[in-house]
């Protein structure tokens, strides 16, 4: 009912916007619209994604994670790992820490999706959160993870990490607090390469949920670029990594490159306290051999007026929509970042055209900017025409 309620309000927001454009803009809209429905070659992109409601993350649906996946040196990422509440948590078990190695209880979980491997290019997202553990001093401590390119059995790739630690720097002032980090970079339990890394820490402690990304791809110079954005709840997408590593250039570039493999998620567990378990919880996740960008829907690495007929199309259409460009709409299309492509990815989507408009601007727009105005209105009264239809 209430969904009911919300769908009207927008229809008729959606009429009264109609009713306020001038008829030669509409019609320019009319006509741009209709010349940017394009035909799509419909091939398929390697890429999975997985939002875990429905309770079972090995069932192979959507996608088929192995927990704590076999290495050379057999099963070494021990925790549990439950997806039955709907999130993918992963939590430690008070065992001795990595390969034995430590003694606190520094245990690192991860979890793959071995089916698709990918190469040439890999972007990995999740949304997540590092939880409270009423018995560690300080509570929230642990990072989560990334990986990319990453071949289990051996244990080497790119791992990116985010999370919250207790400061060791005597010269900052917050030494001995709990900060914020972010990290991402190259892993080889064989053989380390601690010249791919890239970071930075003492930041405000990360508390609530955290959208994160890792990037691998070949830039316009032919440099291989590997990089970790992150953004939280009601913000979008940055334009600019927060870290970047050029793979192509020193001193990365005697480091071995990963060029294949899978992606997953992972926990890092707080040292701090050797008896206290950390935890994370992660909403959802997807892989892609295309760069993921928010409202770039035709795939075109930007996102401007052609996109708006694709976002209509997953919007009605999520079959079609993977029928005609080779991807699930969520990809792309979910703007909110709640694991889904719907009727609350408009907003957001339209702030990405419009971000002048989604800031709060009051000035006196520019002609492109009316025109662009109007297509939001011309979406919103699209999307109300065809619900009414299919009542």
């Amino acid at each position: 009912m209430k969904l009911r309620r919300s769908l009207r309000v927008q229809m008729h927001a959606s009429r009264l916007c109609y009713s306020s454009i001038p008829v030669w803009v509409m019609l320019a809209v009319t006509a741009t619209l209709l010349c940017c429905v394009t035909a799509h070659a419909g091939i398929a992109v390697e890429h999975w994604f997985d939002d875990f409601n429905d309770g079972n993350a090995t069932d192979g649906n959507p996608a088929m994670w192995t927990p704590n996946p076999n290495t050379v040196e057999g099963p070494i990422w021990f925790g549990d790992y439950d997806a039955s509440s709907g999130d993918y948590h992963l939590e430690g078990q008070n065992q001795q820490g990595f390969f034995g190695f430590f003694d606190n209880d520094e245990e690192i979980l991860l979890a793959s999706v071995e089916s698709t491997v990918f190469s040439d290019g890999m972007s990995i997202r999740t949304r997540g959160r590092v939880n409270e553990n009423s018995e560690e001093t300080p509570r929230q401590l642990g990072g989560m993870a990334l990986m990319a390119n990453m071949t289990t059995f051996v244990a080497s790739g790119y791992l990116a990490i985010i999370g919250n630690e207790v400061l060791d720097d005597p010269n900052s002032p917050n030494d001995g607090q709990v900060r914020g980090l972010f990290l991402v970079g190259s892993v080889d339990v064989g053989n380390g390469n601690d010249n791919t890394s890239a970071g930075m820490e003492d930041l405000e402690p990360f508390t609530d949920d955290v959208i994160f990304q890792m990037d691998y791809f070949e830039d316009d110079q032919g440099d291989i670029i590997l990089s970790l954005s992150y953004w939280q709840e009601g913000e979008a997408q940055p334009q600019t990594p927060q870290a970047e590593v050029n793979l192509s250039q020193p001193p990365a570039s005697g480091a071995l490159l990963y060029t294949s493999g899978v992606g997953g998620v992972g926990l890092l567990e707080g040292e701090e306290d050797p008896m206290g378990n950390g935890s994370a919880d992660f909403r959802w996740a997807k892989a892609s051999a295309i760069r993921l960008l928010d409202g770039d829907m035709d795939l075109d690495g930007d996102v401007d007026f052609d996109d708006i007929d694709d976002f209509v199309l997953g919007l009605n259409s999520p079959a079609g929509y993977q029928a005609a460009i080779g991807l699930p709409p969520v990809m792309h299309g979910d703007t909110d970042h709640d694991g889904d492509q719907d009727f609350d990815d408009i907003d957001p989507f339209v702030g990405i055209l419009l971000p002048g408009i989604a800031e709060g601007s009051r000035g006196v727009p520019e002609p492109s900017t009316w025109a662009l105005a109007a297509v939001a209105c011309c979406l919103l009264g699209v999307m109300a025409t065809r619900r009414n239809a299919s009542r």
